[in-house]
C-alpha cells in the first residue's frame, strides 16, 4: 500500500465516522479532509512549512482546494480546544465610559455596562463584587502580609497561612 492509498484509505475511515455535517459554502476543505490533513501532519511529525510542501508537492491532486500554507495551519489550530466563548456584558469603572469603548464593545456583540462619566456615584456598578476581594483586603490588614519583606517563599508562606488561619478562626467566631 502505498502513502496515496493510505491517505484515500484514512480519509475515507474518517469521512463514514463522522456524521453528516453541512459543508459551508465559503469553506474550501471538508471537516473530513482538514482532519485526515491534521492527522497525516501528527504522524510526519514534521515542522508546519515543511509538512505543507510535502502535501503540496506530493500529493496535492488528492486536495486539490488546498488553501495557502499560513490559512492551513489557522485551520488546524482552530480545531484544537474548546471553543472560546466571548463574555455576554462587560462591567468597568468611569475610566472605560467612553464613546469609543462603548462602540468597540458593541461592534464585539458584548453588552456594555460602564458607569458614565460625570454621572453621580451610586450607579449600582460596584454592587456585585469579586468573591475573592473581601479576603484579599482582609489579608492586606496584616502589615507583614501586605509589603513583602521576605524574599524567600519558604518565609512569606507560613505567614500567609497564618492570616489565612486567623482570619478563618475570625469569621467561625462570628458565627457561633
Amino acid at each position: 500500500m502505498n502513502i496515496a492509498d493510505f491517505i484515500t484509505e484514512l480519509y475515507c475511515q474518517i469521512d463514514d465516522a463522522l456524521p453528516d455535517v453541512p459543508h459551508h459554502s465559503q469553506a474550501n476543505l471538508s471537516l473530513s479532509e482538514l482532519i485526515t490533513i491534521g492527522v497525516l501532519q501528527a504522524m510526519k511529525q514534521d515542522t508546519q512549512r515543511a509538512f505543507y510542501h510535502w502535501l503540496k508537492d506530493n500529493y496535492g491532486h488528492l486536495f486539490p482546494q488546498l488553501p495557502g500554507r499560513t490559512r492551513l495551519n489557522r485551520r488546524l489550530r482552530a480545531q484544537r480546544g474548546r471553543p472560546r466563548r466571548r463574555p455576554m456584558r462587560l462591567y468597568a469603572d468611569r475610566a472605560y465610559g467612553s464613546r469609543r469603548h462603548r462602540q468597540e464593545l458593541r461592534a464585539r456583540h458584548i453588552a456594555p455596562v460602564l458607569a458614565r462619566r460625570g454621572a453621580e456615584h451610586g450607579s449600582g456598578l460596584g454592587v456585585r463584587r469579586w468573591v475573592v476581594e473581601r479576603p484579599l483586603g482582609w489579608l492586606h490588614q496584616f502589615r507583614r502580609l501586605r509589603v513583602r519583606y521576605e524574599r524567600r517563599a519558604d518565609i512569606h508562606e507560613p505567614f500567609l497561612s497564618l492570616g489565612c488561619s486567623i482570619i478563618c478562626f475570625r469569621r467561625l467566631t462570628s458565627f457561633c
